[in-house]
């Protein structure tokens, strides 16, 4: 798959926050944070749309499954606060 680039505005506290996180070594680059916390939100909202349209339609959403994140380096970070 080819990585596109889009230009976002965020608030400067997030980017104060980046910052640090680059600072301290803990992700490598503006971009890493970004695609990590968009990989934790877009699983988070996969979980929900399984449940419920299991809960509603009865469906199981085989598609979903084929769905495949990258995030894995950050969970660590994120799952300690």
């Amino acid at each position: 798959m080819a990585n596109k680039r889009r230009t976002i505005r965020l608030p400067e506290s997030y980017i104060r926050i980046m910052d640090e996180l680059i600072n301290r070594q803990i992700m490598p680059c503006y971009g890493e944070i970004v695609r990590a916390a968009l990989d934790k939100l877009i699983r988070k909202d996969l979980e929900f749309l399984k449940v419920y349209d299991k809960k509603i339609n009865g469906n199981n959403l085989k598609y979903l499954k084929k769905i495949k994140l990258k995030q894995t380096k950050i969970d660590d970070f994120f799952g300690s606060f």
